[in-house]
């Protein structure tokens, strides 16, 4: 089994990985490419780069395009949230979604009551951002949080460095404890 494989049966439950490995991709340049890519698999995405490649400007531009459909139709279109994953190692027994309420709260000024609505509601779009930032000690919670709160319905991106995330998911591929969507398209 090669190592691409053994990756490939423990990443998350997102369907495109985006990598910048010091070349230039369209990706950078068309924020519409990103958000098609976006929609096409079914609002799971994982960027992974190198360290100052770009992944929090790709994250803010695919935020900026969703924040533009949600404002154009309110009803149907969930709204964009970035959110820091650093924050999440605090208290790194909660859940991802208690977190996120949380930090409804916190950075955002909504009450727990309507924030739980939001997260019960799927009316977010989960931009998380700086898996690499999160500790080392609590990465692996981190995300199985992640891999938890994902499910099936939440549209969720995941922005990491990729050397930090192949050698998370290379390490807990031994172990097997994730499950692979075998419709991933790698970039």
């Amino acid at each position: 089994v090669s190592e691409r494989n053994r990756i490939r049966e423990y990443e998350l439950p997102i369907k495109t990985v985006l990598r910048r490995e010091g070349h230039i991709e369209p990706f950078e340049r068309s924020p519409e490419l990103l958000h098609q890519m976006f929609k096409d698999t079914d609002g799971k995405l994982l960027i992974l780069g190198a360290p100052g490649s770009g992944k929090t400007v790709l994250l803010l531009q695919l935020a900026e395009k969703l924040l533009e459909q949600a404002e154009s139709d309110p009803k149907f279109s969930p709204a964009p949230v970035i959110f820091n994953l650093s924050s999440w190692a605090t208290d790194p027994k909660q859940s991802i979604e208690i977190w996120v309420i949380n930090e409804l709260g916190r950075n955002y000024g909504a009450s727990k009551k309507l924030a739980q609505m939001w997260v019960n509601g799927d009316k977010l779009i989960y931009l998380f951002d700086g898996l690499d930032e999160v500790a080392m000690v609590h990465q692996d919670a981190c995300l199985d949080a992640i891999n938890t709160f994902i499910g099936t319905t939440r549209q969720v991106v995941v922005c990491s460095r990729a050397e930090e995330y192949e050698n998370k998911v290379t390490n807990k591929t031994q172990r097997k404890q994730w499950n692979c969507n075998r419709n991933q398209k790698h970039m």
